[in-house]
């Protein structure tokens, strides 16, 4: 039989119909097996990189606790509370406190891990005293911590009235057992003289003051002939007379808020007064100084004003 031409398209657009359909249907059989593998696989890969990381976190908190237990108190509460306060009583008479007392104020169990103890601390103290036992207590590797400091001026003497609650912790496991650990601090620490004198040559109760931006030197002026009154430091007062190595006076102008820390011998203009330190008197707390090639005598707590003129006799 001849095919006319109608029906010899017809055939073929027939035959190009059943070959779409079957490409559809060979592509349906493959592609959900395909799809599924797919989502199968990401699946797997997600829970993979879930646990890698929850197994180098579990390795970090175990080195961290293992960190801990080696700074760690001992173990036991009540020793570890005994050593450590006998370790901070030493700290404290190292730095030269005056009456210090310790008191275990408190101690937490957190659930089966340590204990948190707690420690105040009440003395007297210079500020280089204070300087010393912050440098000691932080030079040290124990788990611990100061919680707060306060500070307060005494204003019958030259010492500060100090203040400290402190923690430290006693965790289960500990490495050592019956004394405290030997081991160092991790904090990078400058010397204690680079404190003492970074602290020392500050005003802790007063506002800080950054450095004034370096000028030109001027040129030298001749100084006036006019001697300045006297009545200029009636604001300037002795705050403090200090033993330390040798006797020292502290000299603030509440004026102007510049202070002078002087040793017997050394000279300072205050105000437009020429003033030299002739004898520091620490049991009587007065200072003997000459002011413009006149003799006189000032308590402490007293102004310049005040000060009482000593005739030659």
């Amino acid at each position: 039989m001849i095919l006319k031409n109608r029906e010899k398209l017809l055939v073929w657009l027939t035959l190009s119909l059943l070959a779409v359909v079957l490409l559809q249907y060979v592509f349906s059989v493959f592609r959900g097996p395909r799809g599924t593998l797919s989502k199968q696989l990401e699946s797997v890969t997600a829970a993979l990189e879930r646990d890698e990381n929850r197994l180098k976190n579990a390795k970090a908190a175990a080195s961290a606790l293992e960190e801990a237990r080696r700074r760690s108190l001992p173990a036991d509460p009540e020793l570890a509370r005994s050593l450590y306060q006998d370790w901070l009583l030493k700290r404290a008479y190292d730095a030269d406190f005056a009456k210090p007392a310790i008191e275990a104020t408190d101690k937490t169990k957190h659930k089966d891990i340590y204990h948190a103890l707690r420690f105040t601390l009440n003395a007297d103290a210079s500020l280089a005293g204070l300087t010393r036992f912050l440098h000691d207590f932080y030079g040290a590797g124990y788990a611990h911590q100061i919680v707060s400091l306060t500070i307060t001026p005494d204003d019958r003497s030259d010492k500060l009235k100090v203040r400290m609650i402190i923690e430290a912790l006693s965790l289960e496991g500990a490495a050592s057992k019956d004394q405290l650990a030997k081991v160092d601090s991790k904090r990078k620490l400058a010397s204690l003289d680079d404190y003492r004198k970074a602290i020392g040559e500050r005003n802790l109760f007063a506002a800080y003051t950054p450095p004034a931006p370096s000028r030109p030197p001027r040129p030298e002026t001749p100084p006036k002939p006019k001697t300045p009154s006297f009545d200029a430091v009636r604001h300037v007062y002795v705050t403090g007379v200090t033993a330390g190595e040798k006797p020292q006076v502290w000299i603030v102008s509440r004026t102007t808020d510049r202070q002078f820390r002087l040793f017997e011998g050394e000279e300072a203009r205050i105000e437009g007064l020429k003033c030299r330190i002739l004898k520091i008197h620490l049991d009587r707390r007065e200072v003997e100084l000459e002011i413009d090639g006149r003799r006189y005598v000032v308590a402490l707590g007293e102004s310049l004003r005040d000060a009482k003129e000593q005739k030659d006799e």
